[in-house]
């Protein structure tokens, strides 16, 4: 989960510590507007395959797609 979240939140946030109720709220406010991001708009490759030459793996990826359209689909 820490790759997704230097993905949305710590690139936007940073390492800080917030202590007050009001950042507390805008940053309740953010998680909730990048989860929809991350969830729905950011496209995503997935591995359709593996294979092995000698110590090294190749991996086979698909197209890049949105998570809605491979749920629509």
């Amino acid at each position: 989960m820490e790759q997704r979240n230097w993905l949305a939140v710590r690139r936007s946030v940073g390492y800080d510590r917030y202590s007050s109720k009001v950042a507390f709220a805008a940053l309740g406010r953010l998680y909730s507007l990048s989860r929809l991001q991350l969830n729905f708009l950011r496209p995503v490759r997935k591995l359709t395959g593996k294979r092995s030459c000698g110590a090294r793996a190749q991996k086979a990826y698909d197209a890049p797609r949105r998570p809605y359209q491979r749920l629509l689909d």
